[in-house]
């Protein structure tokens, strides 16, 4: 998928790269699949994403691989991201760059390295209700930010927080206050 404006009502979706210059919208009960092969990932994308998923038909951003992944998609982007009850798994760590990110009831599991990344260029404008689980490395932030909200952090076998010398604040959240790394 390439420069695309599309909207999947609801139909699934495997490829390899998804760089996305336009509009993208996964519709609810949507799965965008990468392929389990070198560079997969959404790569150099600038573009805004939108996955629509609702707590009765979910979206799913995934590799092929499942637990068995080889080649992680890259998460790394640029794009502006508006998500709704989404799960992200078996990729490399989610991370927003320059881009927007309005994250809501949306599931990160099984990433590699830091599950959810904030880049100091990140803008943040909500990060809540969201569960990160199953990885070494929960979440670090290089951009102040002070509505976290219900943000759960489980199965984490190294650092749950990381501060990149911002103030962050939490509210009703749940994570080890022993393994953050201010």
């Amino acid at each position: 998928i390439s420069d695309s404006t599309f909207t999947t009502d609801g139909h699934n979706l495997t490829t390899k790269t998804f760089t996305n210059s336009g509009a993208s919208t996964l519709a609810a009960g949507s799965t965008l699949t990468f392929t389990d092969v070198s560079g997969c990932g959404f790569g150099g994308s600038v573009g805004t994403l939108t996955s629509s998923g609702t707590s009765g038909d979910p979206n799913t951003i995934t590799s092929a691989g499942g637990s068995g992944v080889s080649n992680r998609y890259d998460v790394n982007t640029n794009m502006t991201q508006t998500m709704s009850y989404t799960t992200m798994s078996y990729g490399l760590n989610w991370a927003c760059g320059s881009g927007t990110a309005d994250i809501t009831n949306c599931t990160f599991d099984n990433m590699s390295g830091y599950a959810v990344n904030f880049s100091s260029s990140s803008t943040i404008t909500a990060f809540t209700d969201n569960t990160i689980s199953n990885t070494s490395h929960g979440m670090s932030c290089g951009e102040a930010h002070a509505a976290f909200d219900n943000i759960v952090l489980t199965g984490i076998s190294s650092t749950d927080m990381r501060s990149q010398d911002v103030k962050l604040e939490f509210t009703n959240s749940n994570f080890d206050i022993t393994n953050v790394d201010l």
